[in-house]
């Protein structure tokens, strides 16, 4: 299966990244600092499902991932 979904927990340095697919299962987990993180958002498919916390840089990374096809999701 495919991923549908990444997960991130947006901190000041180091972002915790975890993909999952349609049924909810955990494909994989990493730590990424800003400019891999960056770099990871460029080789999503577009169309994925990109959630993290509601908080200032959310929205930042929001627009990026709209830029790139993606679909964010901010949650409080």
């Amino acid at each position: 299966m495919t991923t549908i979904t990444i997960g991130v927990d947006l901190a000041k340095n180091v972002f915790s990244v975890c993909s999952a697919n349609a049924a909810g299962r955990v494909l994989d987990r990493k730590d990424l600092r800003r400019e891999a993180f960056a770099a990871y958002l460029v080789q999503l498919p577009p169309g994925t499902r990109v959630a993290m916390e509601a908080c200032s840089g959310a929205h930042y990374w929001g627009r990026r991932c709209v830029e790139l096809g993606l679909q964010p999701h901010l949650m409080a």
